[in-house]
């Protein structure tokens, strides 16, 4: 059983939803990155998920881009990545996802990516352009290594596509909530809740929900959707770590705990886990 089963399985053993952060790698700079992972393991959050930064980041938000660019900046690279994730990876028990996009991989190299990724505790990767009915390559690759592989499926998915991201997926299964890029959303979509129940009818896999999440309440109203697993909360997490570069760094990070694990209890509180089959 790999680490992010074995972390869901426990979550449904208690009656909770879960809870996976979403930060850029070496963002505000390296050594707050490596700080801001071993801190929120310790508030409560289930997972990790470390996105690459990437010069064209197609489905990322202003939020996501500008800390994307500043940790470029800094001479950001996949391998330093890694060696951050390793770095720490003893003393986080959460799983770690990596999230990057396919062009700084196939740089890399597909398996050179997938064996150094794994050396470093990496349990799953998430492929943002890479779609599921496109990669056979890199599916044997991370099995190989025993990757968990992740893929998106949005609003506009048929069910046809659902099937189909459904056997390709480990791991859990990312749904888009919203139809467009990452970022702060005041309310989410009246479309989620089907769009949900069709992934849940079509498969066993567990259901994350990613994109425009950013408040307690918000999280409240995700988890308690039949179908749904856990979330995922991306940009408004970066943009109080954004504080970080300036100010009172006590002050940044009491509040940074407080969003975190208003988060988790939003979560927590669902009120008691499905029955996926």
């Amino acid at each position: 059983m790999s680490r992010i089963e074995t972390v869901l399985a426990q979550l449904k053993e208690k009656k909770e939803k879960g809870l996976i952060l979403y930060l850029t790698a070496n963002y505000p700079n390296e050594r707050l990155f490596t700080e801001t992972i071993l801190r929120v393991a310790e508030w409560g959050c289930d997972g990790l998920e470390i996105g690459v930064p990437f010069s064209d980041p197609i489905a990322d938000g202003p939020v996501i881009q500008e800390a994307m660019d500043c940790s470029l900046q800094q001479g950001t690279t996949v391998r330093k990545v890694l060696h951050a994730i390793a770095s720490v990876r003893e003393k986080v028990p959460v799983p770690i996802i990596v999230m990057t996009y396919l062009n700084p991989i196939l740089r890399f190299g597909l398996e050179q990516f997938a064996k150094e990724a794994f050396s470093c505790g990496v349990d799953g990767v998430l492929i943002t352009d890479l779609p599921a009915d496109e990669a056979d390559g890199w599916i044997a690759t991370a099995r190989a290594y025993r990757l968990d592989t992740i893929f998106l499926l949005s609003p506009t998915s048929t069910d046809e596509r659902i099937k189909m991201v459904a056997k390709r997926s480990t791991g859990f299964i990312y749904c888009v909530s919203v139809r467009g890029v990452t970022g702060v959303r005041e309310t989410l979509p009246e479309d989620l809740p089907d769009l949900i129940r069709r992934i849940h009818n079509q498969t066993s896999q567990s259901i994350f929900v990613g994109f425009g999440i950013s408040r307690p309440d918000q999280v409240r109203s995700v988890v308690a959707l039949s179908g749904t697993d856990g979330v995922v909360v991306g940009s408004a997490f970066i943009r109080l770590l954004k504080e970080l570069r300036g100010g009172p760094t006590h002050l940044v990070w009491d509040k940074l705990e407080k969003f975190v694990r208003g988060l988790k209890e939003a979560a927590r509180g669902s009120g008691g886990a499905h029955e996926k089959g």
